[in-house]
């Protein structure tokens, strides 16, 4: 209910600017290597990454996801092109192998993470790419503290592992973890935005 009344928020160009145009820079010109046929950004939100992938990237289909309602109105809005479908990533509604490539920018510390790498590798044909950016503390304890200032006050626990930790989840989804680079942002010196790639 909470993003349903701050959707409207997400469009403006600081928000974007802030938190997410970088990693999604970087997720893209991954994506451009590989040329992937259809692509799931998970956590879509109002839907802006996954519009830019259907322009800029072309595949072969686009579908975003997300658990919440008023931004998959928002979404709607952008794109008709791209499938807005409502789901939780601990439980996606779609068939196995039916993506080439999944994407979650900045959303990944809502979800049931081990839930969450192990549906994308589901819905994950076999040797298809899933690229999950968020922020990583540097260490454990950076992580439990981060994670629980972050939840203070609100219904939903966030977690914020570390990138050992997320490699380790991934590992353990069955995914083979090809690189973890640092994206540059302006808030690097705080705490990192790492681009986690695992194949499949």
């Amino acid at each position: 209910r909470i993003f349903d009344r701050v959707a409207h928020l997400y469009d403006t160009s600081w928000v974007q600017r802030a938190l997410y145009t970088a990693v999604q820079d970087r997720a893209l010109a991954e994506l451009r290597a590989w040329r992937p046929g259809a692509v799931l950004d998970v956590g879509c939100g109002t839907g802006i990454f996954a519009h830019r992938l259907d322009r800029e990237l072309a595949p072969g289909g686009v579908a975003g996801c997300d658990l919440s309602a008023g931004m998959l109105a928002e979404a709607a809005t952008r794109s008709q092109r791209v499938s807005w479908v409502r789901g939780d990533s601990a439980r996606l509604p779609f068939r196995p192998g039916a993506f080439d490539a999944v994407v979650s920018t900045q959303a990944f510390h809502f979800f049931d993470q081990p839930q969450a790498w192990a549906e994308f590798h589901r819905v994950l044909s076999p040797g298809g790419h899933a690229l999950v950016g968020m922020i990583h503390p540097r260490t454990a304890i950076g992580s439990e503290r981060f994670s629980r200032l972050s939840s203070a006050g609100s219904k939903t626990k966030m977690t914020f592992p570390t990138a050992a930790e997320m490699r380790r989840l991934a590992t353990a989804a069955g995914f083979e973890v090809i690189a973890q680079p640092q994206v540059a942002w302006r808030f690097r010196t705080i705490v990192p935005l790492v681009l986690t790639i695992g194949r499949a």
